[in-house]
């Protein structure tokens, strides 16, 4: 694939047949393991290349949604910047455990929306309600955030919700950190006992 993207470089073919090539390599029975990356061909195939070869992918992940064809849009995607169409088909998947709204949230976070990001986790945390199999990363995210803003008893609220859901040890520990962190660990351990 190295060889092949020198040749490109020097070759300059045009960019909509390289872009099927592509598309078609990296969805094919040996794509996952030549470790070639699109992004690596954004200078081959100019803007015009890099449309076909998103819409060619978009096609693919329509026909047959592979975790190959899910993981090849997003990355042409966010090669583009198309931050929000990334975030439109990831709104489309929204698993119930809250995982993909903490995806969003990292990648709004990256793309320096730390209030959209929040705004997401938080609603990822308000689909998943009561059920005990709620990502625990999306929790300690979110969690994370009320604290560096200082909403510490937010993130007691959400630590309480969680130990209330899901009892373990380490929700228990969890609920203990937060709540000695505004103080009332006293009320919080009797509640929790």
């Amino acid at each position: 694939m190295a060889a092949h993207l020198r040749a490109c470089r020097a070759a300059r073919p045009d960019p909509e047949p390289t872009a099927r090539w592509l598309v078609g390599h990296l969805l094919g029975p040996v794509g996952e393991v030549t470790g070639a990356d699109p992004v690596d061909y954004r200078d081959v195939l100019g803007p015009a290349g890099m449309t076909q070869a998103l819409d060619l992918a978009t096609e693919a992940w329509r026909r047959d949604p592979t975790d190959r064809a899910v993981r090849l849009r997003e990355r042409l995607l966010k090669a583009r910047g198309d931050v929000d169409a990334l975030f439109a088909a990831y709104a489309a998947d929204l698993a119930p455990d809250g995982a993909m709204h903490l995806r969003i949230a990292r990648e709004l976070d990256e793309a320096g929306r730390a209030g959209d990001a929040l705004e997401w986790a938080e609603r990822g945390l308000r689909a998943a309600g009561k059920r005990r199999d709620v990502e625990h990363q999306l929790v300690d995210w979110v969690c994370a955030r009320y604290v560096r803003a200082g909403r510490l008893d937010d993130a007691l609220a959400v630590r309480r919700d969680r130990f209330r859901s899901k009892s373990s040890l380490g929700s228990y520990r969890s609920l203990r950190s937060a709540a000695r962190a505004c103080g009332r660990w006293e009320d919080e351990r009797e509640a929790a006992l």
